[in-house]
């Protein structure tokens, strides 16, 4: 594992421009998720000596030893999304080789290349064994069903879609698979009157509007309380404003296009329920005139959690900006919501910042 990582940092550059080509999203931004991938794969490389079991006296009988030993699960089936497939396929590829298992993994059909590529890499190793890593491209409807259903695959970890991983589940009790799914979001974003609205502000900006606002921990809802609203809202706005939108290759973007033509054409069907509401669009809301799938940086003010826009996840570049009066009230709609996938507190009170993560719903 240790030498697969040395591997892709020789081929860091190449990697990148494969999933910025496939993807859109900024060559830098995938730069980063390279270094990401490969200090992922080295901690998992240094956790393969720290497996170990446990041994127990049985309480009801003193002269009984009991032990646990971790072995194995065996061959797993990862279904990745488009959004990050490199980083994605490392995440599940480093700690299942860790546990000593074998991977068939379904490539995302859009983004396939860099998948392709890290397979292609991983083959090519001296020592690797092969058939430890499998990348099959093809159709979720195929390919990805054919690996939730094969009786042999034995644990399924997949990231996308709510009613895709809700199939994946009903579809894997049939062979009792085990089954970990990371699924939408809708993810709050909660700043209190005593933040450091500068700092929260760039972090709003920098996660709000990351890989095109293409993920699902994406900060979509802003939470702000009510005397920190209008000072959270100006900043947020003014970085918005000089925001680079680009293409991947282009200097200094920080925000690429969206996937496909239905992917923008779904972000900009709820700017326009958006725009029907009672919030107040105040920067965005447009498609860039240029060729691509670009939409604008969109935000809406004085939202409530009620409307559509504050409650379906967009997966775009669009955030709603929502005022509460009390630390209470501001847990409470944070809670609600049918997504708890993560969320942010911004505070400079230890005291707010221990009830708030502990009694917000997520992570």
């Amino acid at each position: 594992m240790n030498r697969f990582a040395d591997i892709l940092e020789a081929h860091t550059e190449e990697l990148a421009c494969l999933e910025s080509t496939d993807n859109g999203k900024s060559i830098d931004a995938s730069r980063g998720e390279m270094g990401f991938a490969i200090s992922c794969f080295r901690y998992y490389a240094g956790l393969t000596q720290s497996i170990d079991g446990k041994a127990f006296e049985c309480s009801h009988n003193p002269n009984q030893l009991n032990y646990i030993r971790r072995e194995p699960i065996g061959v797993c089936g990862i279904i990745t999304p488009w959004n990050f497939p490199f980083l994605m396929t490392t995440w599940k590829m480093a700690p299942l080789l860790a546990a000593g298992c074998t991977g068939v993994f379904k490539i995302p059909e859009n983004t396939p290349l860099s998948s392709l590529r890290f397979g292609q890499l991983w083959t090519e190793m001296e020592g690797s064994v092969p058939g430890v890593i499998n990348m099959v491209p093809g159709l979720g409807s195929e390919a990805g069903e054919a690996i939730v259903d094969h009786p042999g695959i034995r644990k399924i970890a997949f990231t996308g879609s709510t009613a895709v991983g809700k199939s994946i589940m009903a579809k894997s009790a049939a062979h009792v698979k085990r089954v970990t799914l990371e699924l939408g979001g809708k993810s709050p974003f909660v700043v209190f009157d005593d933040a450091d609205l500068d700092k929260a502000a760039l972090h709003a900006y920098q996660q709000g509007f990351r890989n095109s606002g293409q993920f699902c921990v994406q900060p979509s809802r802003m939470l702000v309380q009510e005397n920190a609203y209008d000072g959270f809202v100006d900043r947020l706005v003014a970085l918005t404003r000089e925001m680079p939108v680009g293409a991947w290759n282009e200097k200094g973007t920080f925000m690429g296009p969206q996937i496909s033509q239905a992917a923008a054409d779904k972000i900009m069907s709820y700017i326009d329920i958006g725009k029907k509401s009672c919030a107040k669009l105040v920067i965005g809301g447009e498609r860039v005139d240029r060729d691509g799938f670009f939409v604008k940086p969109t935000i809406f003010t004085n939202a409530d959690n009620s409307m559509r826009q504050c409650r379906e996840e967009i997966f775009g570049p669009v955030l709603n900006i929502i005022k509460f009066k009390t630390i209470e009230e501001g847990i409470a709609i944070a809670n609600d919501s049918d997504y708890g996938l993560t969320g942010a507190v911004y505070t400079k009170s230890w005291n707010t910042a221990h009830i708030a993560t502990k009694k917000i719903q997520t992570g």
